[in-house]
């Protein structure tokens, strides 16, 4: 399986990368692991569990308030 970006809009550059705010789907938790140079606010749908994620601070909160992955 693979992740697979639904959308994608460039918020800044930093350290040289570009930074972009996403929406995407993925199928294991270890795909969402190595989601890489990404802007807070950015969602990931699990495609099996149908799951929602949100990106802040380095970090990825289950929807259901269950705290960090």
């Amino acid at each position: 399986m693979s992740i697979e970006y639904l959308k994608s809009e460039h918020v800044e550059f930093k350290n040289g990368k570009s930074i972009n705010r996403v929406e995407l789907a993925f199928s294991t938790m270890s795909e969402l692991s190595q989601v890489k140079d990404i802007a807070n606010g950015s969602l990931a749908w699990h495609k099996r569990t149908g799951d929602f994620y949100a990106y802040d601070d380095g970090r990825w909160y289950a929807q259901d308030g269950s705290g960090a992955v």
